[in-house]
């Protein structure tokens, strides 16, 4: 635990500190290399949750800024990119949205109702249901008359 930690610190602070892109990269992909489960997962105290939440969406920050240099230009990057944040935050309808669009622009048109299934089954853990717009956004990257268009708006949203 502190071994991933201490590597994450240190990728954090060489993200902060990058003067070039190629250097903002690798320790983009750092911290999510070593962002491999949550902070001391299994143990509680009280100054334990706000410090694994920040570390979290620290992870997800990193996987976002990642994305959004990828996604133009290497989709099935992006899309795997977009499955370690689902991972992250397993109920961010935000985040299936995208790998829907990521799926129908590699042509996966075959994927996008499982991703909407399992949505439909992590949101079930809340007691809450895929929004209207997921559900028309799946039904309309399905429509091979309509799916062109879905696939454009990849770039739209990426993990924040």
């Amino acid at each position: 635990m502190a071994v991933d930690y201490i590597c994450f610190v240190r990728a954090q602070t060489e993200r902060r500190t990058a003067t070039t892109p190629q250097d903002r990269r690798a320790a983009l992909e750092a911290m999510i290399d070593t962002y491999t489960r949550p902070l001391a997962d299994g143990m509680s105290a009280a100054w334990l949750g706000p410090v694994r939440e920040a570390l979290r969406r620290d992870a997800l920050d990193a996987v976002g800024a990642l994305a959004r240099v990828l996604v133009g230009t290497d989709p099935e990057q992006t899309l795997e990119l977009s499955e370690i944040a689902r991972a992250f935050d397993p109920f961010d309808e935000l985040l299936y949205r995208d790998i829907m669009r990521l799926q129908a622009r590699l042509g996966r048109l075959d994927a996008i109702p499982r991703t909407l299934a399992l949505l439909a089954t992590r949101l079930a853990e809340l007691d809450e249901h895929p929004s209207p717009v997921a559900v028309h956004l799946a039904e309309q990257l399905c429509d091979p008359g309509t799916a062109h268009r879905g696939g454009s708006q990849a770039a739209g949203h990426v993990p924040a």
